[in-house]
């Protein structure tokens, strides 16, 4: 999916674009449960989350530990 999106940002160049193209075909964020156990169900994406995908270390090939960013493999 990540990728997916990064290819999608290359093609229309909007983050805004993205973001209604991948809602049209029913993607949605991540579902986690909370400490006291109620699900969370993912969300619609809003080009805030977008946003932060190119900046992530892991989604960018980098793997952090300790506070170090260190080159992931390939």
């Amino acid at each position: 999916m990540v990728r997916e999106l990064f290819d999608l940002y290359l093609e229309h160049r909007s983050l805004l674009a993205v973001a209604k193209h991948v809602n049209a075909r029913g993607w949605r964020r991540k579902s986690w449960f909370t400490n006291a156990g109620v699900r969370r169900t993912g969300t619609r994406f809003e080009k805030v989350y977008l946003q932060r995908l190119p900046i992530n270390p892991l989604y960018i090939g980098q793997v952090t530990l300790h506070d170090e960013v260190y080159p992931g493999l390939q």
